[in-house]
């Protein structure tokens, strides 16, 4: 399909109303871990798909607005949550160095995949919370998305594996989630990606990257593209 083909697609639509709600937190007594949520979503009567992102590190729920309102717009859900440790009040408490240290440090690797999947087990809760979403949520279609350190995440719900310091091998895919999209994912050699981290999904993964998006260590841009051709499917590729 073209591009001119896609963008008279688009433009045929008829955008629907997007409403905003930014006044939910989960709470996973289990981790004992609040997951703060902002939801986008269109206010016409419906059921739509749900797309779940996650933000970069020293981000939050408020990042890429602009994006999460034009999928609404399109006839999305688009639930974004705030991921505590790696977000802007580590980034404002501690700068950069602090945010890095913390993303860069195993322990915390498994934190954000689990928050996701968290949030997909609460969405009967979330109906509760918010009356205004009940009958929404079309819980059969489910995408996850991020960018950068939330590419990351979206990789590790698809089912791509890391390798801990101790050798060990962990994934951390969730099947409730079918279709993927990693903006600026990383290669491999960050928070434990190798070379056959990728090896297992098996879902459509779309890829998003830049001719100047160097990795957060200087690596090259094309760095960026090992899951694409790495994965064994290669769904798709914007480079």
């Amino acid at each position: 399909m073209s591009i001119e083909t896609v963008s008279s697609y688009i433009s045929a639509i008829k955008p629907l109303t997007v409403s905003v709600i930014d006044d939910v937190v989960l709470r996973d007594s289990h981790r004992d871990r609040d997951i703060p949520l902002r939801i986008y979503y269109p206010l016409e009567c419906g059921s739509y798909p749900i797309l779940v992102f996650s933000h970069g590190a020293g981000g939050s729920k408020e990042a890429h607005a602009a994006l999460s309102r034009f999928w609404s717009s399109c006839g999305y859900i688009c639930i974004h949550p705030t991921h505590y440790g790696s977000d802007t009040v580590m980034l404002r408490k501690g700068g950069l160095l602090a945010v890095k240290k913390y993303v860069n440090d195993p322990k915390f690797w498994s934190e954000r995949p689990y928050d996701i999947s968290f949030i997909i087990d609460s969405f009967n809760d979330l109906q509760k919370l918010s009356p205004s979403l009940q009958g929404k949520l079309d819980c059969t279609r489910i995408g996850v998305s991020g960018s950068s350190y939330g590419a990351y995440v979206a990789m590790l719900l698809a089912g791509a594996s890391i390798q801990f310091p101790d050798q060990k091998l962990m994934s951390f895919p969730d099947p409730r989630a079918s279709v993927f999209l990693g903006i600026s994912p990383q290669g491999v050699g960050s928070y434990g990606l190798h070379q056959q981290s990728w090896e297992q999904i098996n879902s459509p993964f779309l890829i998003i990257s830049g001719t100047q998006d160097v990795g957060v260590d200087g690596q090259h841009p094309s760095w960026r593209l090992d899951p694409f051709f790495t994965c064994p499917l290669g769904i798709s590729i914007v480079h």
